[in-house]
């Protein structure tokens, strides 16, 4: 018998939009990534999450690993065909607009100015229209107690049975060059890189995709 389940949450209640933040905190502690993005503000670190968490539950597919007592394990946050986080005004009163005020106004202005320009340009030329036609993951993660056991695996092949019935693509940004040979052998195929930095840091961001066979 598995010692998880992957299952989709439609309708997450508070308590396990609260458990799934608190997971992505912890795996994500130290990160670069969160670093840049939060202009090295680690309390924006829960918010942050949780507007991804909630606007995927509204716009896009939240699926969860949890154990036998239904404690999560692992999230993933994917949107599909049509949708992108953070598009609409209903996902931004999700979470993103407190984010966002809560930043300083120098990390408020990289969002603006380069963050969310330079990785559109990026994505659209390393994916072209896939971007909008795949399913593309904004978040997975496990908890770091119960990685390198096959989670993520098992949360990307649940999505990657909805690829196969939609006929479209997986895709996603690897924030480190660890997490880049994890999904190239999961099947995914790297289809560009930049470094995106500020006075912060800088992190890598490799996309990939995963397309299923004819």
């Amino acid at each position: 018998m598995s010692e998880y389940t992957i299952r989709l949450v439609k309708e997450p209640t508070d308590a396990q939009v609260d458990e799934a933040v608190a997971l992505s905190v912890k795996a994500f502690q130290g990160d670069p990534i969160i670093t840049v993005l939060t202009g090295n503000n680690w309390n924006l670190a829960d918010p942050f999450f949780r507007s991804i968490i909630r606007a995927g539950a509204l716009a896009g597919a939240v699926y969860i690993a949890t154990d036998k007592t239904d404690r999560i394990l692992a999230v993933g946050v994917w949107f599909g065909p049509g949708q992108e986080l953070y598009s609409t005004a209903e996902q931004h009163e999700l979470g993103f607009n407190d984010l966002f005020a809560g930043l300083s106004p120098d990390t408020q202005e990289w969002w603006t100015k380069t963050y969310g320009p330079v990785l559109d340009k990026f994505l659209k030329e390393a994916l072209g229209e896939k971007k909008l036609e795949s399913w593309y993951a904004n978040l997975i993660v496990t908890d770091p107690a119960w990685q390198r056991r096959g989670l993520a695996t098992a949360l990307v092949d649940a999505v990657y049975q909805r690829a196969i019935s939609d006929k479209t693509v997986l895709a996603l940004c690897a924030g480190n060059e660890t997490n880049g040979i994890v999904y190239r052998k999961m099947g995914f195929e790297e289809k560009g890189r930049l470094d995106m930095s500020s006075s912060h840091g800088s992190f890598p961001t490799i996309c990939l995709t995963k397309t299923p066979s004819e």
